[in-house]
């Protein structure tokens, strides 16, 4: 109360309710002191939220397992995947090439 008394010379009469006004100060006040409770951090220091979408290896292993295991289509692919066709025939030719260079450093591992 103390406070709004301090600040009732800034009240413009006829312009603004005063129950309005009495509001403001009273939320620019709430808003002061929740910042004077809170340390204040960077935004670069702030931890990145998880990801709930799955990984894009995760999406490349899906396609190929859809296409050569299940038997789907590309079209059928896609409507699992939520993905257009064109966008399942990206995912399938990616991974294809993800397997075969992990095949190949297999190989060049056991040679």
């Amino acid at each position: 109360m103390l406070r709004l008394w301090r600040q009732a010379g800034n009240w413009r009469s006829g312009e603004v309710r005063i129950s309005t006004w009495l509001y403001r100060v009273t939320h620019n006040l709430c808003i002061d002191r929740i910042r004077k409770r809170r340390p204040s951090a960077p935004i670069e220091d702030a931890p990145e939220p998880p990801d709930p979408s799955p990984s894009a290896l995760e999406r490349l292993r899906q396609a190929l397992v859809l296409r050569h295991f299940d038997g789907l289509s590309n079209p059928e692919i896609g409507e699992r995947l939520s993905c257009s066709v064109e966008a399942v025939e990206s995912l399938l030719a990616r991974a294809r090439r993800q397997l075969t260079e992990e095949m190949r450093d297999e190989r060049g591992a056991w040679q």
